[in-house]
């Protein structure tokens, strides 16, 4: 049992269906993304200014510190402490003069817990731990060791625990400033370090400050991966916002939990969603109307179709309108038309067939006697002693006659070109006049094939159009091939009279005609394109489309060109049904 078909309506309304849904979850997906992508924008833009102030605050508070250690540093009494050389002269300056220094620049820095201290390279210089130590003491110390084989003025070191004071406690960030004498001798070292916890306390639960991969501070659980730049990344879960701290080359870093923002992202995709659903379901009852309405104009035009007779000559169809329905019964109207023609083409061609067969079976009725009196004559004239002249004419005459009333359609090419040879001679014997025949055929076309009586025609037509009294005509016979193209030129040139440019076009359109649809009278004021005509004729109901026949004309030459297809010409293809078999 066959499976019941599917009707074109259902088929139709299935593939609408799924291309509107499929619409649908494509824009569904975009509404989605455009809103996850602007909520994305609007929270990196509060963010931004959100770390543009927190990095505002530390950048304002790290460059207090280091304005004020440059100062101290270069601070005259700190100097000469620096290089005296007597005990009581250090205990004074230190106790009455640095350390006052140094506690009004802690003062100035108590928001940050900060805590100076001068190291000095002279280990002979008494120590206090509030005041001034031996730079000795911090060799083993990594941050220092690190900024001091950088070769720099100043710089801030890496965290560290606090060491040399007990007024500030944790991890601290230490700054430090080289003191060079005025010949740019070092002589020591100011330190200020600052609590982290002080540092970064505008810091909020997710932020945090990043050092290469090492968290200088964070104040959430969650602890970013290296991040790099400015601005916003993300991995895997979570959002990072990135800001870089240049002074301590370290980057502020802000995360978000990435799946709240695709929450609040669905939720509003949600009801633009809904709207291009709604739209969708609209859409698709609107396009079943209307493929309903044109698959009911389809059945009309085609219960027209099936009323059509078999003969559709003249008959056409209604044409309703001028959408597609119309227009496709317009294009069947025009199909029909064509149809009709192509029928009386054909109906054409047959009748032109066998009228060409029965003039051949005609031409071949008892030629033997004509011959035979040719022959008979000749040898009469020879006994009587006629001119050799007069006696080779009617030889040549006999074998252009012999030549063609042979019943095959195809000769030799070889066999062709003998015969053109015996025709003007003959000619040139009749009319007493001077024609140089020059047949150029290289050796390999001998074999080929070609429609036999092709060059007697074009050879008579420039002979009879194109002599000249009193001039001798010079007539050249070229045969070329082009493989790549797949032809067979054959050029017939002659120096004759030229043909006029009115009669030349005409007889271009009447070779056009015959060899497309038909066989054109010939001019009879002119006598011009008889022969053309009938070979014209002949080539296309032998070799179709693939015949293309060419005529110009010049002041020095007229040439006739014949292209044909090689494969067929070389291969002896181009063959019809010979006469002379029934």
């Amino acid at each position: 049992m066959s499976k019941p078909s599917t009707s074109l309506a259902t088929k139709i309304n299935r593939v609408l269906v799924a291309v509107i849904v499929l619409i649908c979850g494509v824009l569904s997906v975009v509404s989605y993304r455009y809103s996850l992508n602007t909520h994305l924008s609007e929270l990196a833009t509060q963010n931004a200014l959100l770390l543009n102030a927190v990095a505002q605050n530390i950048d304002n508070q790290l460059a207090q510190v280091e304005i004020i250690t440059s100062e101290v540093a270069h601070d005259a009494e700190l100097m000469k402490l620096l290089k005296e050389k007597r005990v009581s002269k250090q205990i004074l300056s230190m106790v009455f003069t640095v350390s006052e220094k140094l506690q009004l620049s802690e003062l100035y820095l108590s928001s940050l817990s900060a805590d100076m201290l001068a190291l000095s390279m002279n280990d002979s210089v008494l120590e206090d731990y509030n005041t001034l130590v031996h730079e000795a003491r911090l060799n083993g110390n990594e941050s220092y060791l690190t900024f001091q084989q950088s070769g720099a003025l100043s710089g801030w070191g890496d965290t560290e625990e606090a060491t040399f004071s007990l007024a500030i406690s944790g991890i601290v960030l230490p700054y430090y400033y080289n003191i060079y004498t005025g010949l740019g001798t070092r002589i020591g070292c100011m330190r200020c370090t600052v609590s982290i916890q002080r540092l970064f306390s505008g810091l909020n639960e997710n932020m945090a400050v990043m050092r290469g991969s090492r968290a200088l501070y964070h104040t959430g659980e969650v602890v970013p991966p290296k991040l790099s730049g400015e601005g916003w990344q993300r991995e895997g879960d979570w959002l990072y916002f990135t800001l870089p701290l240049e002074r301590i080359d370290a980057t502020l870093v802000m995360s978000e939990p990435y799946g709240r923002l695709r929450s609040e992202s669905q939720r509003s995709a949600l009801a633009y969603t809904l709207v291009i659903l709604l739209f969708g379901v609209v859409l698709i009852l609107a396009m079943q109307y209307m493929v309903r309405r044109i698959l009911a104009r389809l059945r009309s035009l085609t219960a027209a179709v099936g009323a059509l007779p078999q003969d559709v000559r003249g008959l056409s169809l209604p044409e309703g309108g001028s959408d597609e329905v119309g227009q496709l019964a317009s294009a069947f109207n025009r199909l029909l038309g064509e149809a009709s023609s192509y029928y009386d083409q054909l109906i054409q061609k047959e009748k032109d067939k066998r009228k060409a067969q029965s003039m051949a079976l005609q031409y071949q009725i008892n030629p033997h006697f004509l011959f035979n009196s040719l022959y008979w004559l000749q040898l009469q004239m020879e006994a009587q002693g006629v001119s050799a002249e007069l006696t080779e004419s009617i030889e040549h005459l006999g074998r252009v006659l012999h030549y063609n009333l042979l019943g095959d359609h195809e000769a030799l090419l070889s066999e062709e070109r003998e015969h053109v040879l015996s025709y003007v001679r003959f000619v040139s014997a009749m009319k007493n006049f001077e024609i140089h025949l020059n047949v150029d055929m290289p050796q390999e076309l001998e074999k080929a094939h070609i429609l036999r009586f092709m060059l007697q025609p074009l050879l008579e037509n420039a002979i009879q159009h194109g002599f000249v009294q009193g001039e001798p005509m010079r007539i050249d016979i070229v045969f070329s091939i082009h493989p790549e193209a797949d032809q067979f030129e054959i050029a017939v040139h002659n120096d004759g009279k030229r043909i006029p440019p009115e009669t030349l076009q005409a007889l271009r359109e009447r070779v056009r005609t015959a060899m497309s649809d038909g066989m054109p009278t010939a001019n009879r004021a002119t006598g011009h394109g008889t022969a053309l005509n009938n070979l014209a004729r002949r080539l296309a109901l032998v070799y179709e489309e693939r015949a293309v026949m060419e005529l110009s004309s010049t002041q020095k030459d007229t040439c006739v060109r014949i292209l044909l297809p090689l494969h067929r010409c070389m291969e002896g293809g181009a063959k019809l049904e010979n006469t002379d078999r029934g």
